[in-house]
């Protein structure tokens, strides 16, 4: 990954997104305009791409951060160098799940970060859940398939964020909060980094 000038960005220049499935519904932004964070999600059926270019446009995004692979093991790319044909170093340190086990997935968030770079949109990987047991709240995040956001949660994370939001509806929002979080700290120079940059690395 390239090196970031950090202070090139405005606050309101970033984008978190929790990454779903084509077309789930399930793809959630979060965004800071008018000095309060926003949520948009998708509708089932919906081409998350077209949300995601048209928030960017209209808000004047320059650093997108997104929670899902955005690279693959690098033993695919250099066998000498890497020997692991499941998972990156930074998927090891942060005990994410194998770009390989959601392969479709994988490839879908490639592509985005890969248009996003042609339009030299500046994109960075992060790991919501891992950003919660750094900020030693893993107590209070929903499980897997809990639609419910803990008040506690949400009071907590409220300490964090000095900007103003409403409570989010589902899970993908709390992700996407977390992954514009995670951009927070990173252009504050605040953030953790997890990996091999020659393989991908996972920010925090």
């Amino acid at each position: 990954m390239k090196s970031i000038n950090h202070n090139q960005f405005k606050t309101s220049e970033i984008l978190g997104i929790d990454l779903g499935n084509k077309g789930s519904g399930n793809t959630a932004l979060c965004f800071l305009s008018k000095n309060k964070l926003h949520f948009k999600q998708t509708q089932k059926g919906e081409d998350e791409f077209t949300l995601i270019l048209n928030t960017i446009e209209k808000y004047s995004i320059n650093l997108v951060c997104i929670d899902a692979p955005l690279s693959l093991p690098g033993v695919y790319f250099d066998i000498n160098k890497f020997h692991d044909y499941m998972y990156r170093e930074c998927d090891k340190a942060c005990k994410a799940m194998s770009p390989m086990f959601v392969g479709a997935f994988t490839a879908r968030a490639i592509q985005l970060k890969n248009l996003l770079k042609l339009k030299n949109i500046n994109v960075i990987e992060v790991y919501p859940k891992k950003l919660i047991e750094t900020l030693n709240l893993i107590a209070y995040y929903p499980k897997k398939k809990e639609n419910k956001i803990p008040d506690k949660l949400i009071r907590k994370i409220k300490k964090e964020i000095t900007y103003s939001f409403t409570h989010p509806n589902t899970p993908h929002q709390l992700d996407a909060l977390l992954c514009w979080y995670s951009g927070f700290r990173y252009l504050n120079k605040k953030n953790l980094k997890f990996g091999n940059k020659k393989e991908g690395i996972i920010i925090i």
